[in-house]
């Protein structure tokens, strides 16, 4: 047994007494709301007897596909590649670790039965075991970044694996790089890795010899949709007002965005503001900070009650539901992508590119540096340095619509260049037997 066999067989013995402490922390988590009240228990590989029966029957006699995503971004990144993926002979079991991946997938609108969602058990031992055991799915395809050490050694045994759209940002690079002969030990468990861009090839390829380029699968993604009824009383709501959005925004982050919207309402004395955040449940948190700022800030969502109706005096509209993005880059062509202002890596820039819409980041933004500097080259983006650039640019766009929708132009013409990561994908998938091909 090596060195990295015996680091790896200690964390296994580790996460082995840490299951019953975990049983704990999970119950904590759900008394702050931070994870699904109804399927907590899934977390442990524990599911009620009617979705027992419903899971075996569903995917008795058939090709069981483990696709193990984060949470929403994540999954919405392979909605495309799953209609590929989609067989009659085929089961696919999506696991997040997220209540954002989850109510992602309830919103995915798809017509197969084969297509199943569960949260992943945590890695202990116990758990991974049991989720196994009962699955027994013949291949594990993780997406980006989710490298689970109990999950990738016991799925090996019995599993073809892989890493898909793989992520490796310059910070986990240089953290991996210390440890080099670990991730090269846990890596060696997967037939290939996909790389989405230039660089995560480069860092993939220091750990593991089978790296392939194929693309990210996030210039593929299908559109994001919007219901119709709410983006018409929406839009009639807000009327003729200029809107500016900040989605994906993270705790620091919001009381820069704060101090921008006051600077531009000198300016644009009918503007307002919409905040997504990240963490939707962050939503009142940021209300509070508005109104310590006198500004008059509503919900989107209060009480489990979404309303499309913004007062004329409201200044601040904050999204804190999950999957609509899609309603606010319709009703906002100017967007600020989060992450980005404090020192967080960014977050999908594709998404309100694909609708149509004028992005804008900040410095921070390694976590999609590959695509965010391919779109500045094309024009297609605006990064910006600092808070007052940020003003700057916001009211420079606004006051000058043509610039704006040329830029958003150049945006979604450097997506469609770049599609082609789906059959790149597959062809891999089907090369290395991770897939059955039909």
């Amino acid at each position: 047994m090596n060195f990295a066999s015996t680091i790896l067989s200690f964390y296994t013995l580790i996460t082995r007494i840490l299951y019953y402490p975990l049983q704990f922390y999970l119950k904590l988590r759900l008394k702050g709301a931070e994870e699904d009240s109804q399927r907590y228990q899934e977390k442990l590989c524990i599911y009620d007897k009617k979705s027992l029966d419903e899971f075996s029957n569903a995917k008795r006699d058939k090709e069981v596909i483990h696709i193990h995503t984060s949470s929403a971004g994540e999954f919405n990144a392979i909605k495309a590649l799953l209609k590929k993926l989609d067989h009659p002979s085929r089961y696919l079991l999506i696991t997040t670790v997220r209540i954002s991946g989850a109510l992602a997938f309830k919103q995915y609108r798809h017509t197969s039965d084969n297509i199943q969602h569960v949260y992943m058990p945590f890695d202990t031992p116990q758990a991974i075991n049991a989720f196994l055991d009962f699955w027994s799915p013949q291949s594990l395809i993780l997406v980006e970044s989710e490298i689970w050490p109990n999950l990738l050694q016991f799925s090996s045994r019995k599993q073809k694996i892989c890493i898909i759209n793989a992520r490796m940002s310059h910070r986990s690079f240089s953290r991996w790089s210390k440890v080099s002969f670990l991730l090269k030990e846990i890596l060696n468990k997967c037939s290939f890795i996909a790389a989405g861009t230039k660089t995560d090839f480069k860092h993939y390829k220091n750990f593991c010899s089978n790296t392939y380029l194929t693309g990210n699968l996030k210039y593929d993604a299908a559109i994001l949709t919007t219901n119709t009824l709410d983006l018409e009383a929406l839009k009639k709501s807000i009327k003729e007002r200029q809107v500016f959005a900040c989605i994906s925004t993270h705790a620091g982050e919001e009381e820069i965005l704060i101090n921008v919207y006051k600077q531009l309402k000198n300016k644009i004395p009918n503007l307002l503001m919409i905040i997504a955040p990240r963490y939707a449940n962050r939503g009142e948190e940021i209300q509070r900070l508005c109104f310590d700022n006198q500004l008059i800030a509503i919900l989107r969502s209060k009480d489990n009650q979404n309303t499309n109706h913004v007062p004329d005096d409201a200044q601040i509209y904050i999204c804190n539901t999950i999957g609509e993005l899609g309603l606010i880059f319709n009703v906002s062509k100017i967007v600020f992508v989060g992450g980005t202002l404090v020192n967080i890596g960014g977050h999908n820039v594709c998404e309100p590119i694909n609708l149509g819409c004028t992005v804008i980041t900040g410095k921070y933004h390694q976590n999609a540096i590959d695509i965010i500097e391919d779109m500045k080259h094309h024009n297609g983006l605006i990064t910006v340095d600092n808070p007052d650039e940020l003003t700057a640019v916001v009211l420079h766009l606004m006051q000058n619509p043509e610039k704006a929708e040329s830029i958003a132009a150049n945006g979604k013409k450097c997506i469609d260049e770049n599609k082609g990561a789906i059959n790149k994908t597959i062809e891999l998938l089907e090369k290395y037997e991770v897939i059955k091909t039909y």
